[in-house]
């Protein structure tokens, strides 16, 4: 059976694969000679000053991955970068949320009260938490209000949630068996 719960998870996945591709798609390494040796069996490069091709012919050169590209706030798709870790994290405190109202979304003053206690600052600063968290409960309140009206338009995430189920319990046979 699907839930909100199982919606949100989605939507996390869904971000976090998001983040995973652009730090991936940011990410460039060259492959490099380098003056470094090695013996097949591991052992130490020879002294630096022995000069013989003899010994240098048994020694392999290595190579070295230098990085040459990475998410960084120079990077062109650093903004999307950091927007798509803000909606993960605004999605992530949705299930905070939900986990507060059991189930479903929360009382606004129940909110407060969690925020004033300092409970619901997992993704934030301290600053602006109050209004990050009352715009997880905006999107939480959104998200449940199209799952009440249409179940049906979240047949992705509802796949996504049997794909997990299964792999649960293929994990619990396979621990049991142990």
């Amino acid at each position: 059976m699907m839930t909100l719960r199982n919606v949100l998870q989605f939507n996390v996945f869904r971000c976090s694969e998001r983040i995973h591709r652009l730090k991936a798609e940011a990410f460039q390494s060259v492959v490099e000679k380098r003056g470094g040796y090695f013996l097949p069996d591991g052992s130490p490069p020879p002294a630096a000053n022995s000069g013989s091709e003899r010994v240098l012919l048994k020694w392999k050169q290595y190579d070295v991955q230098r990085t040459t590209s990475y998410m960084c706030p120079s990077h062109a798709t650093w903004k999307e970068y950091v927007a798509a870790k803000e909606e993960v994290s605004r999605w992530c405190t949705a299930l905070h949320l939900l986990k507060l109202g059991e189930g479903k979304p929360p009382l606004k003053k129940d909110v407060r009260k969690s925020v004033r206690a300092g409970g619901l600052r997992h993704h934030v600063a301290k600053a602006k938490a109050s209004a990050f968290v009352f715009s997880a409960l905006a999107l939480l309140n959104k998200t449940s209000e199209e799952f009440a009206e249409n179940p049906g338009a979240f047949a992705e995430a509802e796949r996504f949630a049997a794909e997990r189920a299964a792999a649960a319990r293929e994990r619990e046979v396979r621990h049991a068996g142990e």
